[in-house]
């Protein structure tokens, strides 16, 4: 599994995903404050091929995240976004 992009480093409510997956898999997003507490845990199911995936992000306060990609167990990148 690949994640291409996150549109836009700086959010309001939602930002946009392009994934590129293997196979079907079960497709988790952690989102951490920079304290490094949990803010939010977003799970999407893939199915193998391109993915586009829009994640609502309007529950978050403003501020600066880390988003932590995991495919199944495994994981897959970190992308840093600020929040509006």
């Amino acid at each position: 599994m690949y994640v291409q992009i996150m549109q836009t480093t700086i959010v309001n409510d939602t930002s946009h995903l392009h994934i590129i997956a293997n196979k079907s898999e079960r497709f988790i997003l952690k989102i951490l404050d920079v304290q490094g507490k949990l803010a939010k845990t977003i799970t999407h199911p893939l199915n193998s091929g391109y993915q586009h995936i829009t994640c609502s992000l309007q529950d978050l306060t403003q501020g600066n995240y880390v988003m932590n990609a995991f495919c199944g167990s495994a994981f897959v990148k970190a992308i840093r976004f600020q929040k509006n």
